[in-house]
């Protein structure tokens, strides 16, 4: 009976250091795993305004429909008035010095002039450029969620917050 005890007791040791190298190796894991699903719903939520400014542009001039999006983990979507790129801090837009410099004016950038700029999470500093064609608005603003209206205006589409 006690080298069954003497067992069990080893058995419960080692259980506990897997579990321990499990908590202290696989949280990282969980983490990342979350992180790529908030990824993915941002940049659906991108793909799906994308669709349906393309749509707005295609209907008749004056015509507007709604937009809806609420993105996880402190990710944002900002919309942008090229070349104005002026900080807009009471309404989410403002972004580091470098952002504008490096990117948004260099006309050397793939995101030179973008009109959509997103960040992934709250400890994004720098973001990234989405264009979406016709898509313009009256001034900078960011949103991890809102309600938007797209309204084509002939050769454009504007895009305004909606309470």
């Amino acid at each position: 009976m006690s080298g069954m005890e003497v067992g069990m007791v080893f058995a419960i040791i080692f259980a506990l250091i897997f579990m321990g190298f499990l908590l202290a190796f696989g949280m990282q894991t969980i983490a990342d795993l979350l992180g790529i699903g908030g990824q993915a719903a941002l940049q659906q939520a991108l793909t799906n305004l994308d669709q349906a400014a393309g749509n707005a542009y295609n209907l008749a001039s004056g015509s507007t429909q709604t937009f809806k999006f609420s993105l996880p983990g402190g990710a944002r979507i900002c919309f942008l008035t090229p070349p104005d790129y002026t900080k807009k801090p009471e309404q989410g837009w403002n972004p580091e010095s470098l952002t504008v410099t490096a990117f948004l004016q260099n006309t050397n950038s793939s995101a030179y002039q973008a009109n959509v700029w997103y960040y992934e999470n709250g400890a994004d500093r720098y973001g990234k450029e989405y264009n979406i064609p016709f898509l313009v608005t009256p001034f900078n603003f960011c949103r991890s969620a809102a309600n938007l209206q797209l309204e084509n205006q002939g050769d454009t589409v504007l895009v305004r917050l909606v309470n």
